[in-house]
């Protein structure tokens, strides 16, 4: 089964529009770094608490020695987070994909050769799996344009005429 290294982002973003229960659902096992967790509120914890006990979600300790040698590595370690900096390490050490919305993120993964996906490709990978039908998608993602300011707004309004179009 193929691994996914989770940031922060994706939690939020899947949290969010109440697909979060969707993640275990999907053909990847499902990981991340202490560091992340960290950066989520205390509510959204709780929310990935129950992923955590329920083993559909493996949260990875991250070695100081680690993080020191991939900060040197990273040559835009500067202006990565620690928890970036841990979900890189992880999904090298994994041979993981990562899943970010995070452009900074994609671009040191891609430069690292990872398999790298956002919140658009899980929408897709939810419709593909017949987990949600195109009308939830529609309204899933409309709700996350309305806070998520990062969002590619062309592929966006892509995503959503199409999914309108096959709703019919």
């Amino acid at each position: 089964m193929k691994v996914a290294v989770t940031d922060a982002s994706i939690f939020i973003d899947l949290i969010q529009i109440g697909w979060i229960n969707l993640l275990p659902k999907l053909d990847f096992e499902i990981v991340t770094t202490y560091a992340v967790i960290a950066e989520l509120y205390d509510w959204q914890q709780l929310i990935l608490e129950e992923m955590i006990q329920a083993q559909v979600l493996i949260v990875y300790p991250t070695p100081e020695s680690e993080l020191k040698i991939w900060r040197d590595k990273l040559a835009m370690a500067k202006r990565l987070s620690v928890p970036d900096i841990t979900m890189l390490w992880l999904a090298s050490r994994l041979e993981a994909m990562v899943l970010t919305s995070d452009k900074l993120m994609r671009i040191a993964s891609t430069r690292l050769n990872l398999e790298t996906h956002g919140i658009l490709w899980l929408f897709d990978q939810c419709i593909e799996k017949e987990l949600v039908t195109h009308l939830e998608a529609c309204t899933a993602l409309e709700t996350l344009l309305e806070t998520n300011e990062r969002l590619p707004k062309e592929e966006c309004s892509l995503r959503l005429g199409a999914w309108r179009i096959l709703n019919q």
